[in-house]
C-alpha cells in the first residue's frame, strides 16, 4: 500500500479545507465518500467526483482502479502523433512532427523556414526525415498520411489540438480533426493510477513503458534542434531531437495497448 495522505490526490488547499471541516483526513476516508457527498462540495462537478474517488483507490490498493468506460473505436489499430513546439513563440510554432505508423514505422517532418521546396535528409542512424518550408506544410503531409493510408491519428493531450488549431490551415484544420482522438481525455475519464499526474511520462511509465532515459527533460528536444539548426553538420543533434519524438509516440503506443487489451478482456 502507498501513503495514505489524502494530499496524493488533493492538492488544492480551498478543498483541503473543506475536507477536513467534513472530517476527512486520509485517502481510506476520501475513497469511502460516495459520489454524491464529492459532489456537495465546492468546485467537484460530476466528471471530477467519480474519478477523485478512484484516484483515492488507486492509491490504497496500488492498482489501476476503473471507474469509466472507453469507447469500442479505442480497438482500431492507428497511428500515434507527437509534435514539438517552440516554446518562446507566441502562439507556439511547431518545428518537429512525427507520426508513427500502425506498424510503428516512423514518419518524421521537420520545419526549416529559410527552404523552398520540402525534401528528405537521411541521417547516419538510417533514419529519413522530410524537411519542410514551413510547419503548414508539415501539418499537411501529417493529414495527407493519415486520409491515404486510412489511420486514426491517437494523440496525447490538448496541446496538440492547440497547436494544431493555431498553426494549420483551415482545410487541415478540418480534415484531421475528422481522424484524431485524444487518448489522454479518454483515459483520464475511465481509469485511475496511483500516480501524480496523468501527464505521458507518468503514466506510460507506470504501465511499463521503459524507453526513457534520466536525460529526458523539458524542451530538450528543441534544445537539440536548436544546435542542429545552427551547424546543420551536426546530425547527432537532429537524431537527438528525433530520439524524443520517437519516445514520445512509443509511450502513447504502449498507453493504447494498455487501454485496448482492457477492453478487449472486458467484453
Amino acid at each position: 500500500m502507498l501513503s495514505n495522505d489524502i494530499r496524493n490526490v488533493i492538492t488544492r488547499k480551498t478543498l483541503l479545507t473543506e475536507l477536513a471541516r467534513r472530517d476527512v483526513r486520509t485517502l481510506g476516508q476520501l475513497a469511502a465518500m460516495t459520489v454524491d457527498e464529492l459532489q456537495s462540495m465546492p468546485g467537484i462537478g460530476a466528471k471530477t467526483a467519480p474519478r477523485i474517488r478512484a484516484s483515492a483507490q488507486a492509491y490504497l490498493t496500488d492498482a489501476p482502479v476503473w471507474f469509466g468506460t472507453v469507447p469500442q473505436s479505442i480497438r482500431k489499430l492507428g497511428a500515434i502523433l507527437d509534435v514539438r513546439i517552440d516554446p518562446d513563440t507566441l502562439p507556439q510554432i511547431p518545428w518537429g512532427f512525427c507520426l508513427s505508423s500502425p506498424a510503428h514505422e516512423k514518419h518524421y517532418l521537420i520545419d526549416v523556414p529559410e527552404m523552398t521546396l520540402s525534401t528528405h535528409l537521411h541521417l547516419p542512424d538510417g533514419r529519413m526525415v522530410g524537411l519542410v518550408p514551413r510547419f503548414h506544410n508539415a501539418w499537411m503531409d501529417v493529414r495527407d498520411l493519415a486520409f491515404g493510408n486510412g489511420w486514426t491519428v491517437y494523440y496525447w493531450g490538448k496541446a496538440i489540438l492547440k497547436h494544431l488549431n493555431e498553426t494549420a490551415t483551415p482545410k487541415v484544420r478540418k480534415d484531421l480533426k475528422l481522424r484524431m482522438v485524444d487518448l489522454h481525455k479518454i483515459f483520464v475519464d475511465a481509469v485511475a493510477l496511483p500516480t501524480k499526474s496523468t501527464g505521458l511520462v507518468d503514466t506510460a511509465k507506470y504501465l511499463g513503458y521503459t524507453g526513457w532515459t534520466n536525460e529526458d527533460k523539458p524542451y530538450i528536444a528543441h534544445i537539440a534542434y536548436l544546435h542542429w539548426r545552427r551547424n546543420p553538420d551536426r546530425l547527432d543533434s537532429l537524431q537527438d531531437a528525433l530520439d524524443t519524438m520517437a519516445h514520445n509516440t512509443n509511450a502513447v503506443s504502449r498507453i493504447w495497448w494498455w487501454m485496448s487489451s482492457w477492453y478487449r478482456a472486458s467484453n
